[in-house]
């Protein structure tokens, strides 16, 4: 009976040092604390929690499979229109002036 209690307490020991020595990372807890405090600022303050929860969790799963894709994110282009608005020649009326 002595053997079956000394085993179950290395078992108990065995465990605790297991889960004692994980060692703990915060850096992704504080990556969305700061993704939050960007999100939910004085001016879109009428956020419900909720929302910005969902908020900031998708806007780290986009950039979690951004960075994890083989394939580049499309950058945005701006150019000049190729394109030509027809301009209208001033009517009479837009030239007179009210009295």
């Amino acid at each position: 009976m002595d053997d079956h209690s000394d085993s179950g307490r290395n078992n108990f020991i065995k465990l605790a040092i297991r889960i004692l020595s994980v060692v703990t990372n915060s850096a992704s807890a504080e990556r969305v604390f700061s993704q939050m405090g960007l999100t939910h600022t004085r001016l879109r303050n009428r956020f419900k929690p909720l929302k910005v929860h969902k908020m900031v969790m998708l806007k780290m799963d986009l950039k979690r499979r951004y960075r994890d894709d083989s394939t580049k994110r499309l950058k945005r282009k701006f150019t000049e229109l190729t394109t030509t608005v027809p301009v209208l020649p001033p009517s009479e009326s837009s030239t007179e002036r009210p009295v």
